[in-house]
């Protein structure tokens, strides 16, 4: 029953991090291509990775703690919740246009490090 409870609260405050992370994404500086694939994804991940899941362990925690079915489909659940928001993250809501690095680190180091580069290569 321990790790019933702390399932539910898992799906709670997983739940709870992906509504505040969708509610502060325009502050944050996720552009608007960004956000709108967050938008339509957002019904079938909160189905499918939270309320599923927290319906599943509260279920599990009152009415059938001896269901090895409803355990294989609640840990199911919301493993694939976790899939669909990670793949989703990387893969469609990246809209990164490149990086920038302040400094360049120096290769090796005392006595053995590479040459600095200089601006003009002699050639």
């Amino acid at each position: 029953p321990e790790l019933l409870g702390l399932g539910m609260l898992l799906a709670i405050a997983s739940g709870t991090l992906w509504s505040t992370y969708r509610g502060t994404a325009r502050n944050q500086g996720l552009p608007p291509l960004a956000r709108a694939v967050l938008d339509r994804i957002n019904p079938y991940l909160v189905w499918i990775g939270y309320a599923l899941p927290l319906a599943g362990f509260t279920v599990l925690y009152t009415l059938a703690p001896g269901s090895w079915l409803l355990y294989l489909l609640t840990g199911l659940t919301a493993m694939l919740g976790g899939a669909i928001w990670k793949f989703i993250v990387v893969t469609r809501a990246c809209y990164q246009q490149g990086f920038s690095l302040p400094r360049l680190p120096q290769r090796g180091s005392g006595n053995r490090a590479a040459p600095v580069r200089s601006e003009y290569s002699g050639a």
